[in-house]
């Protein structure tokens, strides 16, 4: 059985929409944002029923901080009775995965979760596809960028040869040449799709100094 967790303060629609979906669901009510998250960090529900107009702090103000709470995915409906479209799609451009009208019809709750999963199903795939380019732009700046900076100074480096103690010149060459070397093989894994976020999070890639010749 699929949970719900319906945010509302006025507490009318709260328990006029609990009675609705209480013999096919379970069903968690919030009153309050605090509340609302507790349910959210707690409960995990499935969908989360939220209407549009709360007073004082709006539907999308309570959909993103539940968002940066959640402990697991979920699907997040706007309840409302406007009839205006434009406010609808604002919902769903911020955020909303779907609609459904007050009083909720039980009959087509059903129907709304599956459009709702599509919508958000679209949504995720856009923002991932989104992220991946924006990372594969930044990687591509970040080694372009090390590379200009670093070709003067190995040149700058090559002059100090002599000059200063073997020691001090070895440790900077040794580390200017991983370096250099780290860039070129970041460039060849964007080049071969390789390289994804988690290598930016991968230790082993960023600071094993024993890259392969």
């Amino acid at each position: 059985m699929k949970s719900v967790l319906i945010v509302d303060f006025f507490k009318e629609n709260l328990q006029l929409t609990r009675g609705i979906l209480k013999p096919k669901y379970e069903v968690y009510t919030a009153d309050s944002l605090k509340s609302a998250i507790d349910v959210i960090v707690t409960r995990k529900p499935d969908v989360v029923l939220i209407n549009y107009i709360i007073p004082g702090t709006g539907g999308v103000t309570i959909l993103n901080s539940l968002q940066r709470r959640r402990k697991k995915d979920f699907l997040a409906i706007m309840m409302s009775n406007v009839k205006d479209m434009d406010i609808v799609v604002d919902a769903v451009l911020r955020g909303f995965d779907g609609f459904i009208k007050i009083p909720v019809a039980i009959e087509k709750f059903g129907e709304q979760i599956k459009k709702a999963r599509k919508i958000h199903k679209m949504r995720s795939n856009a923002n991932k596809y989104i992220k991946s380019r924006a990372l594969k732009t930044l990687s591509i700046t970040f080694a372009h960028y090390t590379r200009n900076l670093l070709t003067p100074l190995i040149g700058y480096l090559s002059k100090l040869q002599g000059n200063v103690p073997d020691n001090i010149y070895n440790i900077f060459s040794d580390g200017f040449s991983k370096i250099n070397k780290l860039t070129y093989k970041m460039e060849e894994m964007i080049r071969k799709g390789e390289f994804n976020e988690r290598s930016f999070s991968d230790n082993a890639f960023f600071f094993d100094l024993e890259l392969d010749d």
